[in-house]
């Protein structure tokens, strides 16, 4: 029998189980559940069954905003992580290409083409056509200025594995952060895909 708090809930009677026999001052009797039945009145259980309810819907409701602003704040983090995710991503692709020097506008695989070995590699691991992963890292390579620098191949490699964990699902989410957040994922694809240059030791 499950309790009840019974100093909100008024009784019309308190009866034994067995015998049905109503229990005289049972307000001031020691009730067990297995030997005692009670009958609460309609009115005092309906305003019992309505006063929790209303707590559920409280409890609903802070759990909602709760989760509104998990989220929010997820979307924070990851529009802070997110410049330094592309950047590593550009770094990675202007390794991948082999070339180096600065440009305002990349064509580097375009110029390896879409029959390059690597390309063809890394697009099928990618699950896309030689075509689309060439305009997805020639686009995001391209700079307007000079804040992508490549650096060494070693610090490329901590960096990838310590921005890894930065990659969440609200960072694929926001626009334009879909091709760097699969880049630095799948780094170990493009390395496998270009290995000559991405040698495992750089002297």
């Amino acid at each position: 029998m499950e309790s009840l708090p019974f100093e909100d809930v008024e009784l019309d009677s308190v009866c034994f189980h067995h015998s049905g026999e109503l229990i005289p001052n049972w307000q001031s009797r020691l009730l067990s559940g297995q030997d005692s039945v009670v009958n609460v009145s309609g009115a005092s259980l309906a305003k019992l069954i309505q006063e929790q309810q209303l707590q559920l819907q409280e409890h609903k409701q802070w759990h909602e905003e709760h989760e509104k602003k998990l989220k929010a704040l997820e979307v924070q983090l990851a529009k802070a992580h997110l410049p330094a995710v592309r950047n590593v991503a550009r770094q990675a692709l202007l390794h991948a290409a082999g070339d180096k020097p600065y440009e305002s506008k990349c064509r580097r695989f375009e110029k390896l083409g879409p029959a390059n070995e690597g390309i063809k590699a890394v697009a099928a691991k990618f699950g896309v056509p030689p075509e689309q992963f060439i305009d997805a890292a020639d686009g995001l390579v391209t700079r307007r200025n000079k804040a992508t620098h490549v650096g060494a191949l070693n610090a490329l490699y901590e960096k990838v594995e310590e921005i890894q964990g930065h990659i969440t699902p609200a960072m694929w989410a926001l626009p334009d952060a879909a091709w760097s957040c699969r880049i630095v994922l799948q780094f170990e694809d493009l390395r496998d895909a270009f290995p000559q240059q991405f040698p495992s030791d750089e002297e």
